[in-house]
């Protein structure tokens, strides 16, 4: 008995979430599944309940119709509507037509209304399975741009025409890349990821790797800056590379419940803790 519901829990939960909501919620097929079985229910009741001055009548045939099969016919006939006039109804069965009618309509429209749903609903995925493969590549083409202004810096101090001005541009480079890894957190691990469509495997490692590879790019810079004697160095890039170390920490280490095997993730971790341990010493 668990399994079916009682009238007055339906009208209850009718009450507080709305008719509309609920109709909402019921499929294409099941709503094409009770439209079968109530013109069919229709067809039943018309053999079972005939009598004298209630019935169905043939008119090709001239006379009263006395087969299921037929009842049932008429009853698909009724409900889309069709009308071809070879049977008719009699006496109090007009009434009942006539309801079939009205019922047979608002559940076609209703099927009809599903299947437009369903055709918005591939639209709109379309559309948005595009507007998060356009926010994965913005993101992984940030990461691309700032390891390519690193790499920039990086030749300036092997060719030692490394500037002040360029010096002082790697805190906006900084900044980029936290605004950048801001962004990655929600898009993978929002609160409403329920509401998200789950991201390729294949773009949550290679932005794992970007991001890697981007903290790679900021120790050697580091290390070059050092070793050139660059005073680089201030409070504010000090707490920028520890917010940036702290961001890619709490992306890298929720892998494990991306949809990426928890080898992949475990790997990815190691291979940023290993580069966290380089960069965290030099910025103390």
């Amino acid at each position: 008995m668990g399994r079916y519901i009682h009238i007055e829990d339906l009208v209850e939960k009718v009450r507080k979430e709305g008719l509309k909501t609920l109709v909402d919620k019921v499929s294409f097929s099941k709503v094409l599944v009770i439209w079968i079985l109530i013109t069919a229910s229709f067809g039943f009741f018309y053999f079972f309940f005939n009598n004298e001055t209630s019935y169905l009548y043939q008119t090709t045939e001239a006379k009263v119709v006395d087969q299921l099969s037929t009842s049932v016919y008429y009853s698909f006939i009724a409900a889309t509507t069709t009308g071809f006039g070879d049977i008719i109804p009699i006496g109090y069965f007009k009434l009942i037509a006539v309801l079939q009618v009205v019922i047979g309509l608002l559940l076609l429209a209703l099927v009809t209304s599903k299947l437009v749903s369903i055709k918005q609903d591939m639209i709109l995925d379309g559309l948005y399975e595009l507007s998060v493969n356009g926010h994965v590549s913005k993101i992984r083409s940030s990461l691309l741009l700032f390891r390519q202004n690193l790499d920039r810096v990086l030749s300036k101090i092997e060719d030692k025409t490394l500037t002040p001005r360029e010096v002082h541009s790697l805190h906006g480079y900084f900044s980029a890349l936290e605004d950048t890894l801001n962004e990655i957190n929600p898009l993978l691990f929002g609160k409403n990821k329920q509401m998200l469509k789950v991201i390729d495997p294949v773009n949550i490692e290679l932005i794992a790797n970007s991001i890697i590879s981007s903290l790679r790019k900021i120790d050697e810079l580091i290390v070059e800056l050092e070793n050139s004697n660059v005073q680089w160095k201030t409070d504010l890039d000090k707490k920028l590379l520890e917010s940036i170390l702290g961001i890619s920490s709490r992306i890298l280490s929720q892998l494990e419940n991306a949809e990426i095997s928890k080898r992949a993730a475990k790997e990815i971790y190691l291979r940023f803790s290993d580069v966290k341990n380089k960069i965290e010493p030099q910025i103390k």
